[in-house]
């Protein structure tokens, strides 16, 4: 891939020079998530077609890379695979697993999603492991970072340019007041930006771009500018969070930012150890609101009982989802395919959860663990928490001798998606954008580890 003029960003960096630098590969990488995120803003059967429309830029990239990097490859890789042959083992039988899931799916599985799978991980390869220089694989994780802000911006732009998403909103519901905006006094509509999945999809991007900004600005700003740039993009993000009235992502990424920036190793050591709270948070809540968790479970019960803790209706979704695990069968092991959860006869009871019912096949169990275990079954589950463990615990490793910041931006990321993946379906092909940059920074991962085992490659 071509690196560009100019230098790594840094304390002191002009960021203007640097996008005025930026290759077309480059400004692809930058624009990778808006691209992912375009067919959000048609109706179907439009936005099948422009799933392939989005993608051949990145498509493209991906060719031509590769083709650039025709005498590295193999040496490339086969450095991988000595490096990280547990996570590349674990992430290669999820995606084996992933892709059955598809053949075997309930209903027809929309074209986009084999295709974001294929996408991430061929973008994961050729973006970072394939870079003749540290400093190119440096310049590119700074634009990967930079995606999710990109995405946000272009989100901004065409709202305010008048144009509207091709999502439903819960269905057929009308869009109800934003509950946070509610907290200072403004009744105001909650907002679906033109190329959101849906106001928990893009609530989730937010939260993760406040992540990567918050982090990014806390390692590169010095003084009281760090405190101002901090202030600023947090400022931002919770506006836009409050809009799209997303509690779960704001509550996820101020945890996250507060526990990366707590020092110490011992810290560090412990991060890996948060890829449970998905199990545990459902198990707990329902047991909390059901009053005993071997106890078989129908959809609201524990409803009067506990109304705090219901989490907009994920309760009584997390306890039918329970319910069907509590009886194994075959199933449970490999899953049912994508969108398990029409399989397993869930989706109608989810969809009650809605007073307007939502479309059953697009609400899911707004859970990491409990998707896939319908999905993929206990095998896939288990692989991908695997996969995000070993990718927060090298992040972890990486980032403790980091002296740029890259390392500590993308560990925060890869925290605030399992946090976050304990209300919501991420990093699954359902949450495209958290999925791709879930694969983008475990080649980060291998890619860097791989130049420095290679030959004395310094920091990135």
């Amino acid at each position: 891939m071509a690196d560009g003029p100019s230098g790594l960003p840094g304390r002191r960096a002009q960021w203007l020079d640097q996008l005025r630098s930026l290759t077309l590969n480059e400004w692809l990488l930058l624009l990778a998530i808006g691209l992912i995120e375009l067919p959000n803003a048609f109706t179907p059967p439009w936005n099948q077609a422009v799933v392939v429309l989005a993608l051949l830029p990145l498509w493209w990239l991906i060719v031509r890379a590769a083709n650039g990097a025709r005498g590295r490859r193999r040496t490339a890789i086969r450095q991988a695979w000595r490096g990280h042959r547990w996570l590349l083992t674990a992430l290669g039988i999820f995606g084996l697993l992933q892709s059955v899931a598809f053949i075997r799916a309930p209903t027809l599985t929309p074209l986009r999603a084999p295709l974001i799978l294929d996408t991430g991980l061929l973008l994961a390869v050729v973006v970072f492991w394939f870079p003749a220089r540290a400093e190119s694989r440096h310049r590119l994780g700074w634009l990967v970072a930079g995606s999710l802000w990109a995405a946000v911006a272009l989100n901004l732009l065409l709202a305010v340019l008048g144009l509207r998403s091709g999502s439903l909103f819960y269905g057929s519901n009308p869009q109800s007041e934003s509950l946070m905006l509610g907290l200072i006094g403004l009744r105001q509509p909650a907002v679906l930006f033109p190329l959101a999945p849906g106001v928990n999809g893009f609530g989730v991007v937010i939260g993760a771009a406040w992540v990567t900004a918050a982090l990014a600005v806390w390692q590169l700003a010095e003084g009281t500018r760090r405190l101002w740039w901090l202030a600023g993009l947090s400022a931002l993000a919770v506006f836009m969070l409050a809009l799209t009235d997303s509690r779960g992502p704001s509550i996820a990424a101020a945890l996250t930012i507060l526990l990366i920036l707590i020092p110490g190793k011992a810290v560090r050591r412990l991060l890996p150890v948060m890829v449970f709270v998905p199990i545990v948070l459902p198990v707990v809540l329902v047991g909390a609101t059901s009053g005993a968790l071997g106890q078989e479970t129908g959809l609201l019960v524990g409803a009067e009982q506990a109304p705090v803790l219901q989490l907009s209706g994920r309760t009584q979704i997390w306890s039918a989802a329970l319910a069907e695990l509590a009886e194994p069968v075959p199933g449970h092991l490999v899953g049912f395919g994508y969108a398990g959860h029409v399989a397993a006869g869930l989706s109608e009871q989810f969809s009650q959860v809605r007073s307007l019912a939502a479309d059953p096949n697009s609400l899911g169990a707004h859970n990491l663990v409990l998707q896939l275990v319908l999905d993929s079954g206990y095998f896939g589950a288990a692989l991908m928490l695997l996969t995000l463990g070993l990718i927060i615990r090298d992040l972890g490793r990486l980032a403790s001798v980091d002296d740029n910041g890259l390392g500590t931006v993308f560990l925060g990321l890869m925290c605030y998606s399992v946090l976050i993946g304990a209300l919501e379906r991420v990093p699954t092909v359902y949450t495209e954008e958290l999925f791709v940059l879930m694969l983008l920074t475990a080649g980060y991962v291998i890619g860097r580890q791989a130049a420095v085992t290679a030959g004395g490659v310094g920091p990135n």
